[in-house]
């Protein structure tokens, strides 16, 4: 208990006037109509959902149009999804055409 009476003594003088100021101006001008919430910041390797159970889908890896067997120039980027292990495979093809 001696440390919680510490830890007050310390955080009243801050949190007291600020709970006065909150009330003054809800009855002033209005309380605000949005709550506070945490929301799941996007990774750098979130691209899109999953097609199939909307899942979060990752980003893990690039190949070349080579590694596939595909004369062409071209990117080959890998995808799965973290819920139900899906994959999708995007293929860009890098000619002079598409350019």
């Amino acid at each position: 208990m001696k440390l919680r009476k510490i830890v007050s003594k310390l955080t009243n003088p801050i949190f007291i006037p600020l709970r006065k100021l909150f009330v003054f101006t809800d009855k002033k001008i209005g309380t605000c109509d949005y709550r506070l919430a945490l929301v799941h910041r996007e990774t750098a390797n979130h691209f899109f959902n999953c097609w199939h159970c909307g899942g979060e889908v990752i980003w893990g890896g690039d190949d070349e149009f080579e590694a596939y067997g595909i004369a062409a120039e071209g990117i080959v980027s890998n995808f799965s999804c973290t819920l139900c292990r899906a994959t999708y495979e995007c293929f860009l093809p890098l000619d002079e055409d598409s350019a």
